[in-house]
This record gives C-alpha cells, sequence and structure tokens, in this order.
C-alpha cells in the first residue's frame, strides 16, 4: 500500500510540474510577445509622426523641388549618428539627408523586409545604422509635383533592445522560481490530501483474524 501511495504521489508531483511548466512558459512567451509588439508598436508609431513631418515640408517653389529643412535640420538629426535619421530621394537621386548619417550615402534599408503595405506604398525594416546599431527604418514612396519620391525616417532601436533584454531576463528568472515554488506547494498538497489514505491503511494493517470485530470511523 505504502509503495502505491508513493506511486501516486509521485504521478501527481509529475503531472503538476508538466503542467504549470507549460502554463507559465506559454504565459511568458505571450507577454514577451505582446511587450515586444506594444515596444516596436511605439517605435513604428513616432516614425509615422516624423515622415509626416519630412513630407509635409515638400513643396515647389519657381519650378523646383524644395524640401524645407530648417525645421528639422537642427537637434537630434545634426548630432553625427545620434541614432535618428532621415533621407529624401527624389527620381533615384538624393535630395537631402540629415548630417547625422555622417555618409549621405549610407543606405538604411540594408536589412529585413518586417512589413509593407503595397497600397499606401509604406515598408518597414530593420536594419543597422551608421553607427553599427540597430535601427527600424520606415520608408514612404509618394508621387508629387510630377516627381517620384522616397522618403526614409530611421530610428535607433537600442533602447528598446535594451527594454525587451531586461524583460526578457526577468522572465528567465521568476518562470523557473514559479515552476518550483508551485510544484513544491503541489508535492505538500499531494501529500496532505492523501494522509486519511495513509490512516485509512495504517488502521487496515492492525486488523488481524483475531480483530475481526474492530471498526474503522467512516
Amino acid at each position: 500500500m505504502k509503495r502505491v501511495l508513493n506511486s501516486i504521489k509521485s504521478r501527481l508531483f509529475f503531472w503538476l510540474f508538466i503542467s504549470t511548466s507549460l502554463l507559465l512558459i506559454a504565459v511568458g512567451l505571450f507577454l514577451y510577445y505582446e511587450v515586444k509588439d506594444i515596444v516596436l508598436g511605439s517605435v513604428d508609431r513616432t516614425l509615422h509622426a516624423k515622415m509626416q513631418v519630412l513630407t509635409g515640408l515638400l513643396h515647389e517653389e519657381h519650378d523646383t523641388i524644395e524640401l524645407e529643412l530648417t525645421e528639422v535640420i537642427l537637434g537630434e538629426y545634426s548630432i553625427p549618428r545620434s541614432g535618428h535619421y532621415y533621407k529624401v530621394m527624389m527620381d533615384g537621386r538624393l535630395l537631402a539627408a540629415s548630417p547625422s548619417l555622417v555618409d549621405s550615402n549610407f543606405n538604411l534599408t540594408e536589412g529585413v523586409l518586417e512589413y509593407h503595405d503595397e497600397s499606401l506604398k509604406k515598408y518597414i525594416y530593420t536594419s543597422v545604422g551608421p553607427d553599427g546599431e540597430p535601427i527600424r527604418v520606415l520608408q514612404h514612396d509618394l508621387t508629387a509635383f510630377g516627381a517620384t519620391f522616397s522618403v526614409f525616417a530611421a530610428e535607433s532601436l537600442s533602447t528598446s533592445i535594451e527594454m525587451m533584454y531586461r524583460f526578457r531576463r526577468f522572465l528567465l528568472i521568476i518562470i523557473p522560481s514559479g515552476i518550483l515554488v508551485v510544484s513544491f506547494v503541489g508535492l505538500w498538497l499531494a501529500k496532505r490530501s492523501l494522509i486519511p489514505i495513509e490512516v485509512f491503511s495504517a488502521r487496515v494493517r492492525t486488523i488481524t483474524h483475531r480483530t475481526l470485530g474492530e471498526r474503522i470511523d467512516a
């Protein structure tokens, strides 16, 4: 009987450990990818806002296409390799590029195409910036003033990746700890739940052919 009880305890602990592990790992993966989507979504919204500003600065004056840069040339775009970049191409030729790029010929889209919308002519890349840092790039192709433009806006992902790394490290600590705590609590509960059976078993073993008149409490 004792062997049977130990077997029941072992199976209860095993299934509790497996189910808890799968549940917590699934929750951890869900939370990680949710946080990743939120962080990258925030970067993408920033890029779309800056893209609206850049495209709004395009205008035609005296039959010449110009990009009014006085509103964006200062600040984050003026610091070399600041992690904030833009570039504007007109009919395949460079119209303007942020001083932060250092090299105006630097290719911002040498990376992975993460998303594209052919109807809106918008493309999002994960690439590498001029300082070797990971960047998120939004490309918008449009036709205006009788010309074809490709406007690029890019933001560094260094801070976002560091945030996701810290969250992942937190999950790698909290999930195994949670599995161990829940499993040992479950083992304790399994032992507690089997105590009446152990008492019953011990009582049964005391009954022999000489004590058949004894009764076991309900």
